[in-house]
């Protein structure tokens, strides 16, 4: 899971990192702008219970949210986020294989240029404050071999 800041500048340009504060807690555990947190769960229900809260609370607060889940089970989660008093229009809810494996096989770099893409928009184009991102990643489990750890592990963000 992922929460990226907009970066906010003032008058001459210099930026201001505490120009939007907001306390983000993921199972108990607060993430701040650009932090990179794994979370392992077993199960639908543990992953429910840590993730559904992450994305409702960022929805409460207006940051858009993607979130990449397993193949067929996008519209579940907006159904699974959704509660009657909350607006899911900044839930963008996609599936590994439009995403991870949108090219027919995982590239790292493709889909760091997808996020670079989808955070610009939102930071810069919608002037958003926060944005926050998560991935399931149990499409993985069938790739594992030691050159595809490799290849995952090697991938940095900027």
């Amino acid at each position: 899971m992922l929460l990226l800041e907009n970066p906010v500048t003032d008058l001459d340009g210099v930026e201001v990192r505490d120009a939007f504060t907001t306390e983000v807690l993921i199972g108990g555990v607060p993430v701040t702008p650009h932090d990179h947190l794994c979370v392992f769960f077993r199960g639908r229900e543990e992953r429910d219970r840590l993730l559904l809260p992450y994305l409702r609370d960022g929805l409460r607060a207006g940051h858009a949210c993607l979130c990449v889940t397993a193949d067929g089970e996008s519209s579940d989660l907006v159904r699974l986020v959704g509660e009657p008093d909350l607006d899911t229009g900044l839930l963008h809810a996609t599936e590994a294989k439009d995403t991870y494996l949108s090219d027919g096989a995982f590239s790292p770099e493709s889909m760091l240029e997808r996020l670079d893409g989808w955070s610009t928009q939102l930071l810069v184009e919608q002037a958003r404050p926060f944005v926050r991102a998560a991935g399931d990643m149990s499409w993985i489990e069938p790739l594992i071999c030691p050159t595809f750890v490799a290849d995952l592990l090697s991938t940095r963000h900027g």
